[in-house]
């Protein structure tokens, strides 16, 4: 009960990151918000690691640093990038689904690296998945700021795909706290330095409802929605933490019509529940 309760919270601060970053990233640079995002977890993960596992840095091996570097690369850098770029070209309830819509690569992925034959199930859950992305892109208004968003949702879904699998070969390798932790350190390192050479000018322009709303963010994201859902691992078995923790973009479609008024018909509304309805589906088939 207390685990998918826990999964429950991570899903529903998941849902609600998106609409809180919405308006930052329509005039704000996206390497900025991340940036930011990132140094606040990078802050306060690095005292939750610090007080839950002493002496855990000197523990890291050399792959799992290099593990961590291509895990921070492909999600936190460039999937980020992406799903900030495709925020600021559409709905947060049509960029969320979407994005959610990485499982599909995932598969795809354990196939070629790992061999790993997915089941006639998931299969089918895939196929749902990619039903529910048809509808959902019929859904959305024919303009060139959509097809664009629409492009970099694709991109983002692939990031976080292959994302996945190296991050899972990471958490074997280090543990999830300490996962979590190498995969924001490298992402902030990175971003920052993008930040400090080629966006200073960026850095002015931030005003400081979006610096609240990008710190916030990052606590509630990448520091206490992670916690959370590790704490939901610990207290519950897999097979009901993970489909709880794919419907973050039901909460994120339901507080972007609250508190950004976005427009989601029942047709959207029928695309969302199929993506998340595929993507529980299949893990809960893991």
């Amino acid at each position: 009960m207390l685990g998918a309760i826990a999964a429950l919270v991570s899903a529903g601060m998941a849902g609600l990151s998106p609409v809180m970053l919405k308006r930052p990233a329509e005039h704000l640079s996206p390497w900025l918000v991340s940036g930011i995002k990132l140094l606040t977890a990078l802050a306060a993960l690095t005292i939750v690691v610090a007080v839950v596992k002493p002496g855990w840095l000197l523990a890291v091996t050399p792959k799992g640093w290099l593990l961590g570097l291509c895990v921070a690369v492909l999600g936190p850098v460039m999937a980020w990038f992406f799903y900030l770029k495709a925020m600021a070209n559409t709905d947060v309830s049509l960029v969320s689904p979407g994005t959610n819509s990485y499982p599909v690569v995932g598969i795809i992925t354990d196939l070629v690296v790992y061999g790993v034959v997915p089941k006639p199930l998931s299969l089918v859950a895939a196929a749902v998945i990619l039903a529910g992305l048809w509808f959902l892109s019929a859904d959305s208004l024919r303009s060139k700021h959509n097809r664009v968003a629409w492009l970099y949702i694709a991109i983002t879904a692939v990031c976080w795909g292959v994302n996945n699998v190296v991050a899972k070969a990471l958490t074997i390798e280090v543990g999830i706290l300490t996962a979590a932790w190498l995969r924001v350190f490298f992402a902030s390192a990175i971003i920052t330095f993008i930040l400090l050479v080629f966006q200073r000018k960026a850095i002015a322009r931030m005003t400081r409802r979006d610096l609240g709303l990008t710190v916030g963010t990052g606590l509630l994201h990448d520091a206490v929605a992670t916690t959370f859902f590790m704490v939901a691992m610990n207290l519950g078995p897999i097979y009901i933490v993970s489909p709880l923790s794919a419907i973050s973009p039901l909460f994120a479609a339901f507080l972007s019509g609250q508190f950004l008024h976005e427009a989601i018909g029942w047709k959207r509304w029928l695309s969302i529940f199929l993506i998340v309805g595929g993507v529980a589906l299949m893990a809960l088939l893991r």
